[in-house]
């Protein structure tokens, strides 16, 4: 499953790609300060995609970070592996 959140002038659209379904957008600020913290988790700056794996008590979720930041549009997608 993909996350894929889209910000651009303000507005905020959010799709899954697993399925054809629309998942609840984000306001602007949130949607700014997730990507915010990929970046500084990340150290992406403009393009790039990473691995990225997220530890919770006895288990891990291992995910692919790849983000895009374009003409002040930026797009996050969020793969679960």
């Amino acid at each position: 499953m993909r996350a894929t959140p889209k910000i651009s002038d303000g507005h905020v659209s959010s799709t899954a790609e697993y399925r054809t379904t629309e998942l609840p957008a984000p306001n602007g600020d949130v949607a700014e300060a997730v990507i915010a913290a990929i970046r500084e988790i990340t150290h992406i700056e403009d393009k790039g995609k990473l691995p990225l794996s997220m530890g919770v008590r006895d288990s891990s979720v291992d995910l692919e970070v790849k983000l895009k930041s374009k003409e002040g549009k930026n797009k996050l997608k969020i793969k679960f592996k």
